[in-house]
């Protein structure tokens, strides 16, 4: 019996090995540098861009590390989730959202919400010139065994760690950073937009009472039941609405305070990425210098599916089959198209 359990679960391990998609990092080895060196490689990386595109950022300096330095780096990917996308980008605003994913727009937001009363100026402010990101993505280096994010462009709310200080939260710096401060800083913006959407429902349900009430007196001063009959209607309807709001109200955790501290979970594979759209604010996984963007990390999580990679897939795509196809997409060197695309971030001189 003890060696019949032995064989099944070699079996079952082996099963379970297969029945997941390839971890990105499996056979990779990113180069040990020494800490003394981590600013001067930061002085280095190159700052002629235009600020577009992180994903050609971070290709270019983890391509221009290893030409320069001869280091084999990783990226470092933070994924933001339609929960993420719906809630805070577009303030649950789901026709907006809907059009956003079947117009594929990654970037502006398009029409703006408007201003929303009683909200924080500089809150306001965010609110009108956000940027919708599907992810964001930077180079990653180790330094005496601890990995350094190399996010040379973007200026982070390094400081404000939860609970911060609104000046905190508005004091942008780019440096190297842990992991988990640069995903910490990256989060500051949701938060922010939180605060946003919950004063939008708070409004919006001010509103409602509003009417409710002037249904009220208008019920009151009618004598005969039919005739204050379609008042308490019209007032049924309002407090359903209310009700439903209330509902989303609780769902977003905004009963229980007036911010809110989002925690982005680290995985593996981009598969959980695609498996936690609904239930997830943000998640960040780590993979070989040589992927690009999530379209490479689809493609080797589920191998070539006909789905469009740029969003996130159906669960039913996580299959073994497709698992397996995967592994056709393992990338071992920079991919020249993709050098050749990530080279439109490089500002052009001008005579």
């Amino acid at each position: 019996m003890k060696k019949l359990f032995v064989v099944s679960s070699c079996i079952l391990g082996s099963l379970a090995a297969i029945a997941s998609p390839v971890d990105p990092m499996e056979n990779y080895t990113p180069t040990q540098v020494d800490g003394m060196y981590v600013n001067h490689i930061w002085n280095q990386m190159r700052m002629d861009l235009k600020g577009d595109d992180c994903y050609r950022r971070a290709h270019l300096w983890a391509y221009g590390m290893n030409r320069k330095h001869g280091i084999k780096s990783t990226k470092i990917f933070m994924h933001y989730t339609e929960k993420f996308n719906l809630e805070l980008d577009y303030l649950g605003d789901e026709d907006r959202f809907e059009g956003g994913i079947v117009n594929g727009l990654f970037g502006w937001i398009g029409k703006k919400t408007s201003d929303i009363d009683h909200l924080d100026r500089k809150i306001q402010s965010l609110v009108r010139n956000n940027i919708k990101w599907n992810y964001h993505v930077a180079p990653m280096i180790y330094a005496d065994g601890e990995p350094v994010v190399m996010d040379r462009y973007l200026d982070l709310p390094y400081d404000a760690v939860y609970p911060y200080t609104s000046d905190e939260a508005w004091d942008l710096k780019a440096r190297p950073a842990s992991p988990e401060e640069w995903v910490e800083a990256l989060t500051v913006r949701g938060e922010l937009l939180w605060q946003a959407h919950k004063q939008k429902l708070i409004n919006k349900m001010d509103e409602l009472q509003e009417d409710i009430d002037k249904y009220q007196r208008k019920a009151n001063k009618k004598k005969k039941a039919k005739d204050k009959r379609k008042y308490y209607e019209k007032m049924a309807e309002k407090q359903a609405e209310i009700d439903e709001i209330m509902v989303k109200f609780r769902s977003l955790e905004m009963d229980k305070g007036d911010s809110i501290d989002i925690k982005c979970k680290k995985v593996t594979t981009i598969a959980e990425v695609d498996a936690a759209q609904e239930t997830e604010w943000c998640l960040y996984s780590e993979a070989p210098m040589y992927y690009y963007n999530e379209i490479d990390l689809r493609n080797l999580a589920y191998g070539y599916t006909g789905y469009n990679y740029a969003i996130a897939v159906p669960t039913e795509v996580q299959t073994q089959e497709n698992f397996e196809n995967g592994r056709n997409y393992v990338q071992r060197y920079f991919n020249e198209e993709e050098l050749d695309d990530a080279v439109k971030e490089i500002k052009k001189d001008r005579d």
